[in-house]
């Protein structure tokens, strides 16, 4: 239980946009231009010791509203160095803590930020059980944010491109240039909800650290599939400090658009029937699985279009990681003719099966 600190001086606190106070310890939270308040925002703060001997102690933090005591959290015990300082990285808080208002304590679950309103926030340095080295208190508002919101595609929309650009609307109101995105995007699969895509099936599609509101889908990413539905939501932040989340969305590729292939060798994704594009590769081929069961290496055979038992022996091994995998098979080994199509066929968990059809350039 955290001892509750009586302040009877009150001369100490000039609750003002310095907020300076006098004390052995001096506290300097590091501030910056940000409308919404959280408890990591909080926790950045340098504690410097202007006196020729170490001082040893712990830092209190109280958060009030105008009319009560929010919560109240405690740092393990600190050293500060003669003459010398300590920044947030050098501070751990106690995991318990005591919080006075039920509805403070759910926006911070949800959201990780306070909900809006004006705060009073004081930092105290109390050395033993109640010799107080220092205190400093501040006064600021936290607003409310709307989180990001999707554009385009629209929600449960059909696109005829398998190459969309993703994109969606800042969080307001927009404080800072330098925010930050997260992309995700996964496959629903027939007979799922979009919530249960994104517990079950792993992302296609997950991008981190993008500092503009759209993403150009590429060939360099998994590539998506005409007649099939997909569902993706973007996350913000600023620095640390989480915006909030958009909802969720789905689109289908439309079954009659025409498959771009981009030109020269890239990875290429399996299919779930042994029909459609087939690619041509050189000296090697690339192939793009997506290891759903943790499979530790490929299952799989290749064979000659249209005859099954035309096998094609001394396949090398391909070693398979979690989640996506881009393998190469060297051509030259397998004895593979020029003139024929093949199909590569891959042996699944729950004996699903998926192919690729290839031949090999002249």
């Amino acid at each position: 239980m955290i001892a509750k600190i009586k302040v009877f001086c009150t001369f100490l606190v000039l609750l003002s946009s310095s907020g300076l106070v006098s004390g052995q310890v001096i506290i300097n939270p590091i501030q910056s231009n940000i409308p919404v308040l959280s408890l990591d925002y909080l926790k950045n703060v340098q504690l410097v010791n202007p006196t020729n001997a170490p001082i040893s102690g712990r830092l209190l933090l109280e958060i009030k509203s105008t009319s009560q005591v929010l919560m109240e959290m405690e740092s393990d015990p600190i050293q500060i160095p003669a003459r010398g300082n300590i920044n947030k990285n050098d501070i751990s808080w106690s995991n318990q803590f005591a919080v006075e208002d039920q509805s403070f304590l759910y926006s911070l679950m949800v959201s990780s930020s306070f909900k809006e309103g004006s705060y009073v926030y004081c930092y105290k340095f109390i050395s033993g059980e109640t010799s107080l080295l220092g205190l400093r208190c501040l006064e600021n508002s936290s607003m409310r944010m709307s989180p990001p919101e999707l554009k385009y595609p629209q929600n449960r929309s059909t696109i005829t491109t398998v190459v969309p650009q993703l994109r969606w609307l800042n969080p307001v109101p927009v404080f800072s240039s330098e925010l930050n995105y997260a992309i995700r995007l996964v496959e629903v699969e027939e007979g799922q909800g979009m919530e249960q895509a994104f517990t079950q099936n792993l992302p296609l599609l997950e991008k981190s650290g993008l500092r503009t509101n759209y993403y150009q889908y590429s060939g360099m990413d998994i590539p998506l599939e005409k007649g099939k539905t997909y569902a993706w939501k973007v996350l913000a932040s600023w620095n640390d400090l989480y915006l909030g989340e958009t909802s969720q969305w789905s689109f289908k590729i439309d079954s009659e658009t025409s498959e771009v292939i981009t030109e020269g060798e890239s990875y290429r994704s399996l299919k779930q029937k042994p029909d459609g594009t087939s690619y041509a590769f050189s000296k090697k081929m690339y192939i793009r699985f997506i290891n759903k069961s943790n499979m530790g290496e490929l299952d799989y055979v290749i064979y000659e279009k249209g005859n099954p038992d035309k096998i094609v022996k001394r396949l090398p091994k391909l070693e398979l990681k979690p989640g996506l995998n881009q393998l190469e098979i060297e051509i030259k080994p397998l004895k593979i003719s020029k003139e024929v199509e093949y199909v590569l066929e891959v042996k699944e968990a729950q004996n699903r099966f998926s192919y690729l059809q290839f031949s090999v350039k002249k």
